[in-house]
């Protein structure tokens, strides 16, 4: 179990960076919503973009009143941190004051050792998994793969697959785990050699 020493103030610009990935990541969610009910009732249109910012709000405001938790938080190892007792004794105050503060705090370990590289890694991957998770939706023919003509349920399986390990990837990254570097290689020369393979269709 972590301590507080672990932990250490979280900056703006690190909450604002959570916010951009929670909005990638929703917007993508509604993107998948939109595209069932138009299966569901071919009459609904496509949603006006003032509708998903301001889905987008409601939400966001509820992960973090309530749960104290959003996906962009937690890929960037942002928690939301009550003071303890004898926090509040050394402070001073009543706890029953410090009992109501929260402190929006990163992980030290990860803060200390990321870098500017693996941040920009992070977030491309989100962006390229939220648009992937979704790109089946937009009614595209179907990709080929490794040179075959695939059809638009398994291409569109695919997608998602292909989205899905680009948000893990995206995880790892931020995180600083190793698995990134040898799931991350697999991925994109799987990738490069069905471009390849493709490429006279």
């Amino acid at each position: 179990m972590m301590e507080p020493q672990d932990w250490i103030p979280a900056r703006r610009r690190r909450i604002l960076l959570a916010g951009f990935l929670d909005f990638c990541l929703l917007t993508a969610s509604f993107g998948l919503l939109e595209h069932c009910a138009y299966v569901l009732d071919p009459e609904i249109g496509e949603f006006p973009l003032y509708a998903r910012i301001l889905a987008f709000l409601v939400i966001e405001y509820l992960l973090l009143e309530r749960l104290r938790w959003s996906p962009g938080l937690h890929l960037l190892s942002i928690r939301f941190l009550e003071l303890r007792d004898d926090m509040a004794a050394a402070a001073g105050l009543p706890f029953a004051i410090w009992k109501k503060l929260t402190s929006v705090s990163v992980n030290a370990w990860v803060k200390t050792h990321e870098s500017w590289f693996t941040l920009l890694m992070g977030v491309w991957m989100v962006n390229e998994g939220s648009k992937s998770l979704v790109r089946w939706t937009l009614w595209v023919p179907p990709y080929p793969e490794f040179g075959l003509e695939m059809s638009a349920s398994v291409s569109a399986a695919l997608s998602v697959a292909r989205g899905a390990i680009e948000i893990f990837l995206a995880w790892a990254i931020f995180r600083l785990r190793f698995i990134a570097l040898p799931v991350g290689v697999a991925h994109f020369t799987i990738a490069l050699v069905s471009m390849w393979m493709s490429w006279h269709l």
